[in-house]
């Protein structure tokens, strides 16, 4: 999952979950699989997030690189539904809100007009809104609308 901190930049660490009929790496995978300290890889049956998997992505990849305050513009995607299992994991030290976008509103890939205002420019080109990842502390501009 790669991750904006709302500077048209990633976050330096990139969650990769790879599929495997087990849900984990068996021993010979474990071995040979390419490790790098900004790769963070795990599985999953499906090859997909799944809420476990997206606590440990909060706690090992997110919230290491937010600092003081920041808040999470997330899909409606059941996955990111227990707000009180990612307060668990959350330092105590950090302000964090998540902001979940309505179903009817779309996600990343959808250009309806309501999703416009979310994903993409004047242009049609996607972009990364400033509501993902950390503000450092910075406000929203007035007017802005979430």
């Amino acid at each position: 999952m790669a991750v904006s901190p709302g500077n048209r930049k990633f976050l330096p660490v990139l969650f990769i979950t790879l599929q495997e009929d087990k849900g984990v790496f068996g021993p010979i995978v474990s071995k040979a699989l390419f490790k790098a300290r900004n790769l963070h890889v795990t599985a999953s049956k499906s090859g997909q997030m799944t809420k476990e998997l997206y606590i440990e992505w909060c706690e090992k990849v997110f919230f290491p690189q937010m600092n003081g305050h920041c808040f999470f513009l997330a899909d409606s995607w059941k996955t990111f539904a227990d707000h009180d299992a990612v307060e668990e994991v959350k330092p105590e030290k950090l302000e964090y809100e998540m902001i979940t976008i309505p179903p009817k509103d779309g996600g990343w890939g959808n250009r309806t007009p309501r999703a416009q205002k979310y994903f993409f420019d004047d242009t049609g080109f996607p972009v990364f809104p400033p509501a993902v990842g950390s503000h450092h502390e910075l406000p929203l501009p007035s007017g802005t609308r979430l």
